[in-house]
This record gives C-alpha cells, sequence and structure tokens, in this order.
C-alpha cells in the first residue's frame, strides 16, 4: 500500500506468533497450625501472574499512524482546529511483531497469625512482588539538537517509537 507516508506492510494478525501460548501461571499455599490449642498459624503463598497482552496495549499502534491519522494538532486552538493544513511526519507508535513473551508479575507472602484474646488475632507478615519483561516504549528515531542562535532547539517532526518486551540488548526499530 502506497501512502503519502510510505508503505505499510500488511499482516494479518497482531503478532508473529502467539506470546502467551506457553504461559505457566504455578500458584502454592500452605498454612501450619503451630500449636494444639489452635492459637498461632504460619501462612505463606506464591504465585505467578501473567498480563495478557489486550488491545488497549497494540491497538494505539493501529489507529494513532497513517494511513489512518493523516495529521495531528499538538495544541489545537478552540473552536477551530486544523485551520491550516498540516503535513509532515507524525508520531509514530507500534508493538514489536516478533514479541514471543508476556509480562507477569510473581507474589508471595508469609505471615504469623496468634490469638492474643478470645475473638482477637493479630497478624504480622511480609508480602512482595517482581515484575518480568514489562513492556516499555522508548523512542527510537530521536531528535537531534541543533543550535540556533546560542539557544539547543529540539525538533518535534519524524520522531518513531516501539514498544518493546523488557529485554537486555533488544533494541527493535519500527520500519519508517
Amino acid at each position: 500500500m502506497t501512502v503519502p507516508f510510505g508503505g505499510f506492510e500488511s499482516v494479518d494478525r497482531v503478532f508473529a506468533t502467539n506470546p502467551s501460548l506457553k504461559n505457566f501461571d504455578p500458584r502454592i499455599g500452605v498454612a501450619w497450625d503451630m500449636t494444639e490449642a489452635h492459637t498461632m498459624s504460619l501462612r505463606g503463598g506464591f504465585g505467578v501472574f501473567h498480563d495478557i497482552i489486550q488491545p488497549r496495549v497494540y491497538a494505539s499502534a493501529y489507529y494513532i499512524n497513517p494511513p489512518y491519522t493523516l495529521a495531528r494538532e499538538q495544541s489545537p486552538v478552540f473552536p477551530t482546529p486544523f485551520v491550516t493544513p498540516r503535513t509532515g511526519a507524525i508520531v509514530s507508535q507500534g508493538i514489536d511483531y516478533n514479541t514471543d513473551r508476556t509480562p507477569y508479575m510473581m507474589q508471595w507472602n508469609v505471615n504469623l497469625q496468634r490469638e492474643i484474646a478470645q475473638a482477637t488475632v493479630a497478624t504480622i507478615g511480609y508480602v512482595g512482588s517482581r515484575g518480568k519483561q514489562f513492556f516499555k516504549q522508548r523512542d527510537v528515531n530521536p531528535v537531534q539538537p541543533r543550535t540556533v542562535n546560542g539557544h539547543t532547539v529540539y525538533g518535534t517532526a519524524g520522531a518513531t517509537a516501539v514498544i518493546t518486551p523488557e529485554t537486555p540488548g533488544s533494541i527493535r526499530s519500527s520500519k519508517a
């Protein structure tokens, strides 16, 4: 497809392969009654929770890029935005087509519970979590600063961003 901003490659799905196909989300919990009087217990648990990639993550790569968006105005003037024709590059965002993993969280907890009086319980515990393989957005085509009349100026047209899985050393660029 040839449009004013260049060509686009048509694909029949969002990702080359299903990134959530091999997700494994184990969960385990244990409880131990520490006394014969049943007044103290120790509990713990661990779980893995994948964040399935929903359309809200990748949809913007479709509807705010050409050919669906041909012009955008950063600070429109009410009540007449787009009073002058806008041309030029549009900020491009996208998801890496070769994404092969799903973001996930690991969560764990341990707590000690003690009955201190009739119908009164005290609990002390620890809860932790860690996230892995989150998506992040970065500008893969940053604007190069230039000096105009002794002042550093940063342009705004032509920036391209791509959302990639958090992988060490992984910088994947979009075709612009």
